[in-house]
């Protein structure tokens, strides 16, 4: 779906949303700024390599936002939504 809506207006800012390893293998290959994968899936390679491709990380169902929150940052930045 992110591919025909970027091919109606390429302006839209796109993000997608895994919940699984295999759902998250896909971002590169997407229109997407974003890259919003549940929390379990973060590590450091992989908000490296999203940051190089000059995308956004952002992440969801944070259980421990002080302590999660800390570690993304040490990772270079990343935002939840708490």
């Amino acid at each position: 779906m992110l591919k025909e809506l970027y091919a109606v207006n390429p302006a839209i800012k796109l993000g997608t949303l895994s919940d699984s390893r295999s759902d998250l293998k896909r971002w590169d290959s997407l229109p997407a700024l974003y890259v919003v994968p549940n929390y379990k899936l973060l590590s450091r390679t992989l908000v490296e390599e999203v940051h190089a491709a000059r995308k956004l990380v952002f992440t969801w169902t944070v259980n421990e936002p002080k302590r999660d929150a800390e570690s993304g940052a040490a990772w270079g930045g990343w935002r939840y939504f708490g």
